[in-house]
């Protein structure tokens, strides 16, 4: 099936760490059409990281392609600087830096070479941390904020970034729930903006709330992508979790 509008295509996407004898990913096909919500879920250790990294570019598959279809023509996710933003689930955090500064890496992709941010850059990275409603942390330094700021932190650097496709590996980690349900309002806010969201989750029992379609993964399954309303109509949760789901 082809969209009529702008999709993400995958296709025979197939992957194997080295050291492995099974490919982690072996050859997913799909079509995510642009400014849609996507739950990447499954088990910790289904591939779920290394799915967001071979979109991101950052692995190489052994077979298939990623590209992003616009006007009939596939576009390398490569070569477009600054289109995807990413939050992994871990990072060296330089907690010598204050938010402000932090976050205002999020407009590297925009900075000329040796030049030095200007207003518009400033107004962004207010926007940013207004929108998380963390403005107040922007002169603090990183170590001096809790973990759960700290992700909120990092959402804004990534949101600084405005990218048209926004990776997420387990955005809810450290949060509680009330930030949770912050995060999940940012990603309906972001997905009216027009912005592609894909998230990685172990947690698919708020998958009506935030997503369109859902890939599933599991390391004796098929990895498959099925719209939401769909996959809650059937017991694929329970298989591909191995466990009694129900939402």
């Amino acid at each position: 099936m082809t969209y009529e509008k702008d999709f993400l295509s995958i296709k025979d996407l197939t992957f194997k760490y080295e050291q492995q004898i099974y490919p982690v990913i072996d050859g997913l096909s799909c079509q995510i059409p642009l400014a849609s919500r996507v739950a990447i879920l499954g088990l910790n250790g289904t591939g779920k990281t290394t799915l967001l990294n071979l979109i991101l570019g950052v692995l190489k598959p052994d077979r298939g392609d990623i590209h992003l279809v616009k006007l009939s023509s596939g576009i390398s996710l490569i070569n477009l600087n600054g289109v995807i933003g990413y939050l992994p689930q871990r990072e060296n955090i330089p907690f010598n830096y204050s938010v402000n500064e932090y976050v205002l890496l999020g407009r590297l992709p925009y900075i000329p070479m040796l030049a030095l941010p200007v207003e518009e850059d400033n107004k962004v990275v207010a926007s940013a941390l207004a929108a998380l409603n963390i403005q107040d942390l922007g002169e603090k330094m990183l170590s001096e904020i809790s973990g759960g700021e700290l992700q909120r932190v990092r959402l804004a650097r990534i949101l600084a970034q405005q990218p048209d496709i926004i990776l997420m590996d387990e955005p809810a980690t450290f949060l509680d729930i009330k930030n949770k349900k912050s995060l999940y309002k940012l990603i309906n806010d972001l997905h009216c903006q027009g912005r592609t969201i894909l998230f990685s989750s172990h947690d698919p029992l708020d998958v009506q709330e935030i997503a369109d379609f859902c890939i599933l993964m599991n390391k004796s399954k098929r990895t498959i992508m099925i719209d939401t309303p769909s996959l809650l109509k059937n017991n694929l949760l329970t298989e591909y979790f191995e466990t009694p789901i129900r939402v």
